[in-house]
């Protein structure tokens, strides 16, 4: 996969985010959701420029029966298993966030974290590590580093691609490559009110996506400007951090004078048309699993202008889903099983309507299956994927066969 594709799958995932946003709103005092199981404290940590968060509750994907079958087969949570060696069910929440030029991992647990494991964890990172010899075996040691206060463990050299792990409390972890856990705990950029608020949500409901506009499209534009004029690690270590500095060293100069006029925001042209969305101030996501699922969101924007041209790309981006609902099993064959499940939400996207506020969109979407259609779709499902092992089966021996025949 070329740089160029990779820069474009980088814009479209953070794009499509984005566009959810706008069907998706905000309602803090939502009275049919789920109770917080506690306040995200953990998520306090997060800084003011970080750009995007995702913060989901495992325990309301476990108890639907619709949204379980889905996140086992879409294997939702085994990363996350994998890297810390736990279970879902021992999963307060779980939160992926945007810092700097990476992601982190946020986790807060039901019981107190066991330290051996979650280094056991890291140390399967097997890229990087470095060696000592004693008595003729091999061993990995963990190397430290003191960051902010806190103190982050890794193996291997401390570049931008080892990854890291630091301890927050006796129940919450953070996880992610040292380049971002550094900018997340060294960084001082203070939390603004509207992102203390998106926070406050994060314990409120079962996904919460919080977007910071200015943040990322500032992230949007470094990467696509990397992956086009390929940019290799040496240039990304040396040059990106020193032009950084001197942008934040010319923020502080000038914040008492006029501000200047934010770069065009760079992105790939079969995204043009979304473009719009991408010029909020801040949006909020929440959606919530009981009896049914409801999604809310609430978006803003500077100007008139703007707010303008986003309720087009809204109403657009509202079509698009519609028709995605309704032709997706079509178009891939894994998902036809999801075909009865997914024609109530083609009709709450139908009926779902962009209202506006000033400068502020908000719209929602409540789709409601029975129960009999969720059991239903996790059959279909679970016997697709049976089918589909069962063909990869078939295909490798095939493939032994010939290959067999070959060396005779």
């Amino acid at each position: 996969m070329s740089r160029r594709t990779i820069g474009y799958l980088i814009g479209t995932a953070g794009l499509l985010l984005l566009a959810a946003v706008l069907w998706l709103p905000l309602d803090l005092g939502h009275a049919g959701g789920p109770e917080p199981v506690s306040k995200a404290a953990e998520l306090a940590i997060l800084p003011g420029d970080c750009a995007v968060f995702v913060t989901v509750r495992p325990v309301d994907f476990t108890q639907d029966t619709l949204a379980r079958v889905f996140s086992e087969e879409t294997r939702m949570w085994s990363a996350i298993e994998g890297n810390l060696d736990l279970k879902v069910a021992d999963i307060e929440r779980f939160t992926s966030a945007m810092v700097g030029r990476g992601y982190v991992q946020i986790v807060r647990t039901r019981k107190p974290l066991d330290t051996k494991k979650l280094l056991a964890g890291l140390e399967r990172d097997r890229r990087y590590y470095k060696e000592t010899k004693d008595k003729g075996d091999s061993k990995r040691e963990v190397s430290e580093k003191k960051v902010g206060g806190k103190t982050v463990y890794y193996y291997g050299p401390a570049n931008r691609w080892t990854t890291g792990l630091c301890i927050l409390d006796k129940k919450a972890v953070v996880r992610g490559n040292i380049e971002a856990l550094e900018a997340l705990l060294s960084s001082k950029v203070k939390q603004s009110p509207e992102f203390k608020t998106m926070l406050i949500a994060a314990g409120k409901h079962s996904v919460v996506i919080g977007v910071q506009g200015q943040a990322l499209r500032t992230t949007i534009n470094r990467e696509f400007s990397r992956y086009r004029d390929g940019r290799n690690d040496k240039d990304i270590k040396e040059k990106v951090p020193v032009k950084e500095k001197a942008v934040k060293e010319k923020a502080v100069k000038d914040s008492g004078k006029k501000k200047e006029k934010e770069p065009a925001v760079l992105m790939p042209f079969e995204l043009m048309a979304y473009k719009p969305l991408v010029m909020m101030k801040s949006a909020l996501v929440t959606l919530d699993i009981d009896n049914g699922y409801s999604a809310h969101g609430k978006a803003s924007f500077p100007s008139k202008e703007t707010a303008d041209e986003a309720e087009h790309a809204a109403r657009t981006l509202l079509y698009v889903f519609r028709e995605l609902a309704a032709t997706a099993p079509e178009m891939d064959r894994s998902l036809r099983p999801l075909a009865p499940a997914l024609e109530p939400v083609q009709k709450a996207f139908k009926t779902a309507r962009i209202v506006r506020k000033g400068n502020t969109l908000e719209t929602t979407v409540k789709a409601t299956v029975s129960k009999d259609v969720a059991k239903k779709v996790s059959e279909e499902m679970i016997a697709e994927r049976k089918r589909i092992e069962e063909r990869n089966r078939e295909r490798s021996k095939d493939k032994r066969k010939e290959g067999f025949k070959d060396k005779k």
